[in-house]
């Protein structure tokens, strides 16, 4: 007859092995107990938390309800029932099970940290940054929590108790991860005082690393795009073993339109859906499916009405966890995903790990190689991705005409010029303007806007203001060149409809290195203002260069810093030679095909279906060109 001391006997064995990591061995022991003794709290609770961390929280949650029917009142069980709900995508219940959890044990500081997981999930972020904070409260010595809360406080742009907070949980928990985080505030924070320091230990990072550095801050801090390939292909290796094989979803035997999902968090008032706006809405209906993809927020603009009325249907999978997205996509037969994130702030490489779609292709959102098995292309064009840095990428390219970065000419509508007095600039004088966000100014381009600054007196240059921090170190850093506070200006934040009007108050925008202007730039020439860029040696510092190209103005496009400096000091001292570029500005704003977006779909539309057949005949991903002609393997001539 079994007895209850064999079930906690086998129990503590259990234990032992869970303790030392094999988990297959102590899952047979667990149930081993079980079967002797049904009802054992230890057994169903561990066994359930076992679980948990081999990915089944469907299981976990009913071991762990059953446990807590028999001790309800044990904090770390509705911890880890809390941590199976949320893994479920069940964010409230998950967070109600931490309120039990800390009802039971107020100080258990990983309840706090995971309840604030949760509340960001459902969008209530000043909620989820308190519980950060009695997380650690609770326990100052909490890596995890510290970086959950300083990253609520980087995302409120409140970048001082940020920088603390990371500095701690890297002096806590030192490691490449950590690291990254702390360099991508201080990045945000213009704080460059041995910040070369901190940027030459995070390439020095071991490619062994789990998780390694976050890929997104190594394309501002490394112009090595081998090392960005390295770099995300450790990312991507978090995310290995997600598909039930390695290779690709079958497509469907269903013949008619072709369904393309597209897959973002910004579909809303982001630069991302007002460059996507007009492709979308080009998408010809009798060929093609547009499915949308969406776990961003709404912040109930025109712009996300105008963008997910494109959609039939368009998935609000805010909360559902990645298999469940997976397993939707799958379901709908989509034929290409379009992975608009890649790896940057909200992404999900999780889903399309899994291999919903036939063929995968990343676009738009992620300027780099996100070296990741599970994606076959990536969109690009001859400027941005020239055949030399093109062995620097995992996916295969679909390279279109012109510029891979699709607008719309309804972004192109000339304004009056507003008085310049109305955002602080000078009546006279040359504006120089850098509107690109404040974490991509690097101490070497700042340092040549220096140089402009003096150059050409009377100037200013006119920047955003992100945040203080900010703000207070490039005034300091403009000082200590020779440069005067008054010769900064910063445009505060406004609604992007204003930010377009003012930008015709400056003569000519300065780009940086090595992550140049992507949106910025097509903005500004949209709204009529020369963009001046530095050619870089990876694709993030390219896209300027491929939107200049495509809009006819190449002249701008300088080949290495010394021509950038003396083509901006040059334009500010010949206004005749400015007012001819300005002219020429607008006429692409009317004719280049950098704003056509119905002829950038039809490209778009062209690749993609060739991609599409390529799979139904059994081939491989493999690099081709679009051209007005159709796709070919061979790249047009020059």
């Amino acid at each position: 007859m079994a007895r209850p001391e064999d079930a906690r006997a086998l129990v503590l064995a259990a234990l032992d092995r869970h303790r030392r990591g094999d988990l297959a061995g102590a899952e047979r022991l667990y149930r081993d107990a079980l079967e002797l003794d049904p009802g054992s709290f230890d057994a169903l609770h561990m066994l359930g938390a076992l679980r948990l961390t081999r990915e089944d929280p469907a299981e976990a949650l009913q071991l762990i309800g059953r446990a807590l029917e028999r001790s309800p009142r044990v904090a770390r069980a509705h911890f880890n029932l809390g941590l199976a709900l949320a893994a479920l995508g069940r964010h409230a219940e998950a967070v109600a099970s931490h309120d039990q959890a800390l009802e039971c044990e107020a100080g258990l500081a990983e309840a706090w940290n995971s309840r604030g997981n949760s509340l960001v999930a459902l969008e209530r972020l000043d909620e989820a940054r308190a519980s950060y904070a009695r997380a650690v409260a609770t326990r100052p010595d909490y890596s995890n929590a510290l970086v959950n809360l300083a990253t609520r406080e980087q995302r409120a742009r409140e970048l001082a108790p940020a920088l603390g907070h990371f500095r701690r949980a890297y002096e806590l928990s030192p490691g490449p991860f950590t690291l990254a985080k702390y360099v991508d505030a201080r990045h945000h924070a213009c704080d460059w005082a041995g910040l070369a320091g901190l940027e030459q230990s995070l390439r020095a990072a071991p490619d062994s690393a789990r998780p390694g550095p976050e890929p997104f801050v190594l394309l501002r801090a490394s112009a090595d795009p081998a090392e960005q390939l390295r770099r995300a292909r450790q990312w991507a290796s978090q995310w290995a073993g997600l598909a039930p094989n390695a290779a690709a979803s079958p497509l469907s035997d269903r013949t008619g339109k072709l369904r393309i999902a597209y897959l973002s968090c910004d579909f809303y008032s982001h630069a991302t859906s007002w460059l996507l706006a007009g492709v979308l809405e080009s998408h010809d209906r009798e060929r093609f499916e547009i499915i949308g993809v969406s776990w961003g927020r709404d912040d109930g603009s025109a712009l996300r009405e105008r963008v997910l009325s494109q959609f039939a249907p368009c998935l609000d999978v805010r909360g559902w966890p990645d298999e469940a997205v997976a397993a939707k996509l799958a379901r709908l037969e989509v034929d290409v995903a379009i992975d608009l994130k890649g790896y940057t702030d909200g992404s999900r490489p999780g889903i399309l790990a899994r291999r919903p779609a036939p063929v995968q292709l990343s676009w738009l959102g992620y300027p780099a190689t996100m070296g990741a098995p599970w994606i076959g292309y990536f969109v690009a064009d001859p400027v941005a991705l020239p055949g030399l840095l093109r062995p620097y990428f995992d996916e295969q390219v679909i390279y279109l005409p012109h510029s891979c970065q699709p607008n719309d000419r309804s972004r192109c509508q000339p304004h009056a010029r507003e008085p310049r007095s109305r955002h602080g600039l000078p009546e006279a004088g040359f504006v120089f303007a850098s509107f690109n966000s404040v974490y991509k100014i690097t101490p070497e381009f700042f340092r040549v806007w220096m140089e402009i600054l003096t150059a050409v007196p009377g100037s200013v240059l006119w920047l955003l203001a992100d945040n203080a921090n900010a703000a207070t170190n490039l005034t300091n850093e403009a000082r200590a060149s020779g440069i005067g506070p008054e010769r900064l200006v910063f445009a505060p934040r406004v609604p992007a409809q204003q930010h377009f009007r003012r930008q015709g108050c400056a003569d000519l925008l300065l780009d940086t290195l090595p992550c140049c202007a992507h949106t910025t730039a097509s903005d500004a020439l949209a709204a009529g203002l020369p963009v001046l860029t530095c050619l870089g040696s990876t694709f993030a510092g390219r896209v300027a260069a491929s939107v200049l190209s495509a809009a006819g103005l190449d002249e701008l496009v300088a080949p290495d810093i010394a021509a950038y400096t003396a083509l901006a000091c040059g334009l500010a001292r010949d206004p005749d030679r400015l007012g001819a570029l300005r002219a020429q500005v607008r006429a692409a704003a009317a004719a280049a095909p950098l704003f056509d977006a119905a002829a950038f779909c039809r490209h778009l539309e062209t690749g993609l279906s060739h991609a599409v057949a390529r799979a139904r005949s059994g081939a491989p991903p493999r690099t081709f060109w679009v051209t007005a002609e159709g796709a070919t393997d061979e790249p047009p001539p020059a």
